[in-house]
């Protein structure tokens, strides 16, 4: 009896101890909430003034939310993202001010070490050292020609495997798991070769580690300084999840060196992929094996995601529009026929090129663009200043749906792009700036096109994107045909907060190609 009512008393205090440090928590956050909204009181709110249900109108109503805010204030706004402030603007002026700021004042890499809540998921320093992005910008960008026919054999296979064809329709939820392996597949064999590309419980690893890191990184976002380490270490199992991946790429890359040691660093058969050339320029603590494993892993968070989700907009966007499917095609069989599966073949794809583009234009991964956070106070051009810690972006929508840059902004057009190439054209002509096929091609960067940023922080590896993104739809179109159960109805995005994700509840239904069938090169 005695001990019975000890164990009662140690629950009740327990009970008591955990709800205080609760409470004081909740202060602490509170406190530090109201503080950020006082730093920026003098920037007007659009929705809701509180954080809490603000937010919750942002989930479902983030586009016109900010089309509203763009509208309404011509300089800077704010908009509330569950636990903060997020500052935007679709002033274009005040856009080139956060672009021509530099990295000490307006910081990107602080960004995405916020977004991904680095200290406790990849870390900071992995993070912070992007000695990778000239290898992107260099040899590997470079490299593209020669790589795109493995990419190609690769995604042939994938797509044999994961959509077999069949002369009868068959759904598929596209975004939950294909996309993502035919992405992986595809990327894989130019990051680390075959036959690891192939592996499917390497491919798994990726994602799980990539999904991991993301739900972790939302909810510690949430959380004051305090509280991350603890709560980010019983929730997150990312540590496990990284051991078992590295468990597939870490033999791999001690299997090089050994070959190096033995036939030379230029041995016949040596496997011209990122791994490889990441080996021969990592140096110190980076060229570890672990280290090059953890790098090859943060590749894949960067390039599957983003990849994979702008391939469902674009087969959702051919579901819905049938008449779309012989337009691609028709480019797609003539080019392939003349050029074979080449980089200059996928060069000459302008009306793919096009249609993805008008689909990132529709439907970017967010609401905003070229987001910053600020190290140090900041005025803009027009004398609005944001205090250090502020978190600022573009507002996307400003001018990807500016009806004086895109005419008819909400309709999806396939020739938009190129009709607007060949307008500059005729202008180039007669002395024209800029050449209109490469100003609105899928890789260029600019205020009116800001999905892969704008600047000096632009996605380095934007083109190996497009290149593989163009492979995976001129396949699906030379080999399928695509629909969805009611013909002509594509799916609504879902918004959560400041991102857009294609819904991923409505199938996607394949058959073999029928219609303008026709005999293509593999």
């Amino acid at each position: 009896m005695h001990l019975r009512k000890v164990r009662i008393e140690d629950t009740s205090i327990s009970y008591i101890v955990g709800v205080g440090l609760f409470l004081v928590g909740c202060c602490v956050a509170l406190k530090y909430y109201r503080s950020e909204a006082r730093k920026l009181s003098h920037i007007p709110s659009v929705g809701n003034q509180s954080t809490f249900f603000g937010s919750l109108n942002l989930k479902f109503e983030g586009r016109s939310t900010l089309i509203e805010g763009s509208k309404l204030h011509k300089g800077l706004f704010k908009v509330p993202e569950r636990h903060s402030w997020v500052v935007l603007t679709g002033n274009r002026s005040l856009m080139e001010d956060i672009r021509r700021a530099p990295e000490n004042v307006l910081s990107a890499r602080r960004f995405f070490e916020y977004l991904l809540q680095a200290p406790y998921t990849f870390g900071s320093q992995t993070l912070r050292n992007d000695y990778h992005h000239h290898l992107i910008r260099g040899i590997f960008t470079k490299s593209i020609p020669l790589l795109i026919t493995d990419i190609h054999v690769e995604l042939k296979e994938a797509f044999d495997e994961l959509i077999p064809l069949s002369e009868e329709w068959s759904p598929l939820h596209l975004s939950n798991g294909p996309a993502m392996q035919l992405v992986g597949r595809a990327i894989n064999r130019s990051f680390v070769g075959e036959p690891l590309c192939r592996n499917l419980e390497y491919i798994a690893s990726n994602v799980a580690c990539a999904t991991d890191v993301m739900k972790t990184a939302v909810l510690l976002r949430r959380l004051p300084l305090f509280l991350k380490p603890l709560v980010g270490f019983f929730v997150s199992n990312l540590p496990e999840l990284l051991e078992k991946n590295k468990e597939f790429t870490v033999p791999i890359i001690q299997e090089r060196r050994q070959a190096m040691q033995e036939k030379g660093s230029e041995y016949e058969g040596k496997p011209s992929d990122f791994l490889s050339w990441l080996m021969e320029i990592a140096e110190g603590n980076d060229a570890k094996d672990e280290e090059l494993a953890v790098r090859i892993l943060l590749l894949n968070l960067a390039a599957s995601h983003t990849t994979s989700r702008t391939f469902v907009h674009v087969v959702y966007h051919l579901a819905a529009n049938p008449r779309f499917q012989e337009l691609l095609r028709t480019e797609v069989d003539e080019i392939v026929e003349r050029d074979g599966w080449t980089k200059s073949a996928l060069d000459d794809m302008v009306i793919v090129d096009s249609f993805i583009k008008e689909c990132l234009r529709l439907h970017p991964g967010g609401h905003t663009a070229i987001p910053r956070i600020a190290l140090q106070d900041f005025t803009f051009s027009n004398g609005q200043t944001i205090p250090k810690g502020t978190t600022v972006c573009a507002s996307i929508h400003a001018t990807h749906l500016d009806e004086e840059i895109y005419p008819d902004p909400y309709k999806f057009d396939p020739l938009r792009f190129v009709n607007m190439a060949a307008k500059e054209d005729q202008h180039d002509d007669v002395g024209g700036k800029y050449h209109g096929r490469n100003r609105y091609d899928i890789t260029s960067t600019n205020l009116d096109a800001l999905v892969f940023g704008y600047g000096k922080h632009a996605c380095p590896g934007r083109f190996f994107a497009a290149a593989v993104i163009k492979l995976m739809v001129a396949h699906v179109v030379t080999h399928y045909d695509v629909k969805f159960e009611k013909e002509g109805v594509r799916p609504s995005d879902i918004s959560c907060g400041l991102k857009l994700t294609p819904n991923p509840s409505v199938p996607v239904f394949f058959r073999k190609r029928r219609q303008g069938a026709k005999e293509v090169s593999s």
